[in-house]
């Protein structure tokens, strides 16, 4: 499989999908996070009330800062994608199995 770059940073939980400005985005890239995202604040809430384990694995498929987003479709996009949801799968897989092991 070819590469995928893994990073690991911070994330911004917002909750509204689209609603963020430029001044936004620069805020919290000024402020040390490497994503935002709409899911991540909700399910760890629901998961640390039941008392469970969690972890987020996310895949970033557009970059507002440098004006490309999923909107924007051509070949080479669609490859990254592709590439970037079989490794994603790949993680959490190997993510689920290591869990498994500890148990």
């Amino acid at each position: 499989m070819k590469a995928v770059t893994i990073y690991r940073g911070r994330i911004y939980t917002t909750s509204a999908l689209l609603a963020e400005g430029t001044d936004d985005l620069e805020a919290w890239h000024h402020a040390g996070c490497a994503a935002v995202d709409l899911e991540t604040a909700a399910t760890f809430a629901v998961a640390k009330h039941f008392g469970m384990d969690r972890t987020s694995l996310l895949y970033v498929f557009d970059n507002p800062r440098r004006k490309e987003h999923i909107f924007l479709d051509d070949a080479e996009e669609a490859e990254r994608r592709r590439l970037g949801n079989a490794r994603m799968m790949e993680l959490v897989l190997d993510l689920i199995r290591a869990y498994g092991a500890r148990q």
